[in-house]
């Protein structure tokens, strides 16, 4: 009896999820393995600026870049949208994969003369959901992202995704 109602209450949980559409980027978009198609720019990575998109970035999809503008603008929105803040925010695209996974790094930095624009910076993984790509606040920081949260998410081993943490220490990341 108890094992049914475990099951039962697992059944209607994962119902849940898929009806508030929790389910994953990949679910959603019907992309499998095979067909998708992954970019990793080395170094740093691609350096992308509300006035400067890299000819680079064309290999991404074109929701992809309307995400990347809007994550511009709402860091530029930190300073309040002055003009002298326009290049203080940046976008470091590291790793996109097409079936709705990018890692990138983010922040505002200071515009030569203008050193009173907002400062810092953090990482972040951006998901697509719903056919539009996010970053929800569980999936950014400044620290190394706990094991427990990437499989939450079905993060894919990836750039920004090859350790975690366990609870005491890093280790290398393996999805479930």
């Amino acid at each position: 009896m108890a094992r049914t109602a475990h099951r039962f209450l697992g059944t209607l949980a994962a119902i849940t999820l898929i009806g508030i559409g929790l389910t994953t980027p990949a679910a959603q978009a019907g992309t499998s393995a095979r067909t998708e198609s992954r970019v990793v720019f080395p170094g740093e990575g691609l350096k992308v600026k509300l006035d400067h998109h890299p000819a680079a970035l064309r290999k991404t999809s074109p929701g992809f870049r309307r995400y990347l503008d809007r994550e511009l603008r709402e860091l530029w929105g930190w300073d309040d949208h002055r003009a002298e803040c326009r290049n203080a925010p940046v976008v470091f695209v590291q790793e996109y994969r097409s079936s709705g996974f990018a890692y990138l790094s983010e922040g505002v930095y200071a515009v030569k003369g203008h050193a009173d624009c907002a400062g810092g910076g953090n990482w972040q993984f951006a998901v697509r959901r719903d056919g539009r790509w996010v970053s929800p606040r569980a999936l950014g920081g400044q620290d190394v992202p706990s094991c427990q949260r990437l499989r939450r998410w079905n993060i894919t081993r990836m750039t920004g995704a090859e350790q975690c943490y366990d609870g005491s220490g890093l280790v290398g990341y393996h999805p479930a």
